[in-house]
């Protein structure tokens, strides 16, 4: 007979971290408290200048599973998280933020909810903050990407990185990041095509927000919307395996990105595709609200043209 450790997959955990002391033991105490046990914790810290090391390796003496690097100088987030996925040998890989708070049983609810076929899943999370208090009993406000559609990525992504666990396979096909792209993103469609993706309507990480989040200072210089779309639409439509259909859709949009297009081109074009991009729209109101967002985004791309 096997042993539970056999059947149990190994999911390796990929934390990186960079002057996070002040939140980090949160974290840590709820990753290490998982009900699904046999995990390996890979910790790339980004040259941290506060005693984020310390904490560190104060947990890792206690518990065998947290393997600890640190970088000498700071690579930022997309080539850290390159790198801490690239040092993980399970058989599945979950991403973890150094300030946030996971629920107990999030990585044996999702394994057991997987569907076999998708080769990325991501659960739903909650912002909180100290005005704002954790709210475990909320419930997603709305729904996340699932399936193959490389178009619903590609018009807007909810693949976010904190909320992602995915199988060891799609590794060798997402490796290396784009610098220039967010690598949930990236790691989101690359999964839609090689297998897709699954949404797990469940909240089951809790998401910090504060004045020193790593993440969201590194990303601000980034955050152009037009170019973001840009960079990512380029990117996508020459991953190996991309359905011609999808191709077609990229093209046009970046047609119109490229173009300065007027207002009512955009609003043919995004009402005519609002499924595609309001996909992540939930409740009986939808479709009134799908034709409301065509015409706020329509105006907002030509006047930013």
């Amino acid at each position: 007979m096997k042993s539970n450790e056999t059947i149990t997959p190994l999911v390796s955990v990929a934390l990186c971290t960079c002057n996070g002391a002040t939140y980090l033991r949160e974290q840590l105490d709820t990753i290490l408290r998982q009900t699904h046990k046999h995990l390996e914790i890979v910790v790339v810290d980004d040259a941290s200048t506060d005693n984020t090391m310390q904490i560190l390796k104060e947990y890792a003496g206690k518990d065998h599973r947290i393997q600890l690097y640190q970088n000498e100088t700071n690579l930022g987030f997309n080539l850290n998280f390159q790198k801490a996925i690239g040092l993980c040998k399970g058989e599945w890989i979950a991403i973890a933020d150094q300030d946030d708070i996971w629920h107990h049983q999030k990585l044996q609810i999702m394994l057991q909810q997987w569907d076999k076929g998708s080769v990325l899943l991501h659960c739903a999370s909650q912002k909180f903050s100290s005005a704002t208090p954790v709210n475990y009993s909320q419930k997603p406000l709305s729904r996340g990407f699932s399936g193959t559609d490389v178009q619903q990525l590609a018009a807007k992504n909810t693949v976010e990185g904190h909320n992602i666990l995915f199988h060891h396979s799609l590794k060798e096909k997402a490796l290396p990041f784009h610098i220039n792209l967010f690598y949930d993103w990236w790691l989101g469609a690359v999964a839609a095509v090689n297998g897709g993706v699954q949404w797990i309507d469940q909240v089951f990480v809790w998401r910090r927000i504060h004045e020193h989040n790593t993440f969201e200072v590194q990303i601000a210089p980034l955050l152009d919307e037009q170019n973001v779309w840009k960079r990512h639409l380029q990117a996508f439509i020459n991953i190996p395996g991309i359905k011609p259909r999808d191709k077609d859709f990229i093209n046009q949009f970046l047609e119109l990105l490229n173009s300065s297009a007027t207002y009512q081109q955009w609003h043919r074009f995004i009402l005519q595709q609002r499924h595609v991009f309001f996909y992540y729209k939930k409740g009986i109101f939808a479709f009134l609200s799908k034709r409301k967002h065509s015409t706020k985004l329509a105006r907002k791309l030509a006047a930013s043209a």
